[in-house]
């Protein structure tokens, strides 16, 4: 076993206790830092983190007399991080009824357990009415997770965050595809409103843009938040995951936000939607510019209407915030399509990005 893994297997769990948000923050950096020491990559450091946090939360708004998180890592043949909740607060009457999707005690959007549940491997809760509730979750760190210790000590840009990984799709075999993301915060800022996503899961590929209106700290918390969201309830109905986006963050400051779905039962085409100033740019034979609907997530929200349009192998797909200006020289961009993904995101940022707005692009090639 690499020296790296052994020390962080002789890491004991540690109990972190919940009482307050400011507790969630706390244990939440705690799986980071816990991750960080496994080498593992940003796409499952995020899945975690939104499971530690929907389990810490849970507790916040549920029991009163708090309860506690215990984050470990383990192996018995394989490495998993494990995830321990519990609490003596009130109890949960109806099991089944709680981990139904848009279900809700107290009038949220309710996406807590049901997307934790989806997004682990393993995932236990035991709850008894007036005495409380426990939940046990696992998430297995799988080799295509994890990243090379060269790859982690290549230097990078602070203000460019890059993700590329050609194995990533390893357990979906209708999906080969590989992808890179870059996101820069607006100048005098260190946090991004904007935020690239993209999903793998058994039934297909989610690649997303979310550009929350503004930018600073509050912009990056909500970015986080719709990012959690779209993420624990992924499906191939994008339409139905804005609405269900936008019903959520009603009354804030909003988003414009593009999405596009490839499914492994029809994986040569793609359904695209989006509401606000992003943009989706087909990169095939030419280049085919998707505008999203004008509108905002959380204010103005039009009637949505998706768009299907045909895929073929190696064709490249790339998502762009407003932050990117849109005078794209198509010759130029149809030139990069074969290049690297994440030299393609790079160039496309030094060339189009603004520099007095959070900018992001993700880019995605479809395989065979």
């Amino acid at each position: 076993m690499p020296p790296h893994l052994e020390a962080a297997l002789g890491t004991p769990g540690q109990r972190i206790a919940i009482a307050h948000e400011a507790d969630v923050h706390g244990v939440v950096m705690y799986a980071y830092s816990l991750l960080h020491t496994m080498l593992v990559s940003s796409a499952l450091v995020t899945v975690v983190a939104t499971v530690v946090s929907e389990l810490a939360m849970n507790i916040v708004k549920y029991a009163n007399s708090g309860g506690s998180l215990r984050i470990a890592l383990t192996t018995t043949g394989r490495t998993a991080i494990e995830v321990w909740a519990e609490d003596s607060g009130p109890g949960i009457f109806d099991v089944g009824l709680a981990l139904q999707d848009h279900f809700s005690s107290n009038g949220t959007l309710g996406v807590g357990l049901p997307g934790v549940k989806r997004m682990v491997d393993e995932f236990e809760l035991h709850s008894v009415p007036g005495i409380g509730t426990s939940v046990r979750v696992k998430k297995w760190l799988s080799p295509c997770s994890t990243v090379s210790m060269d790859q982690r000590r290549m230097p990078r840009s602070p203000s460019v965050l890059a993700h590329e990984s050609p194995q990533l799709a390893r357990d979906t075999k209708p999906h080969q595809d590989i992808y890179a993301t870059v996101n820069r915060p607006c100048f005098g800022e260190v946090l991004s409103g904007d935020r690239p996503i993209v999903l793998v899961l058994p039934t297909g590929v989610l690649i997303g843009m979310v550009d929350v209106l503004g930018h600073g700290p509050e912009a990056h918390q909500l970015a986080l938040h719709c990012e959690r969201l779209l993420m624990a309830q992924a499906s191939g109905a994008v339409e139905d995951l804005l609405y269900a986006l936008h019903r959520d963050i009603k009354g804030s400051r909003g988003a414009a936000i593009s999405l596009a779905w490839i499914s492994s039962n029809r994986p040569q085409q793609v359904t695209v939607v989006g509401v606000g100033n992003t943009l989706l740019y087909a990169l095939q034979d030419k280049v085919t510019p998707i505008s999203a609907q004008p509108g905002t997530l959380g204010g103005n929200m039009p009637r949505l209407r998706p768009m299907v349009l045909p895929l073929e192998a190696g064709d490249v797909l790339l998502l762009t915030t407003d932050g990117m200006s849109e005078r794209v020289d198509s010759r130029q961009l149809l030139s990069l399509k074969n290049w690297p993904l994440r030299r393609i995101a790079n160039e496309v940022l030094r060339v189009y990005g603004k520099v007095h707005d959070d900018a992001a692009c993700a880019v995605l090639r479809h395989g065979p």
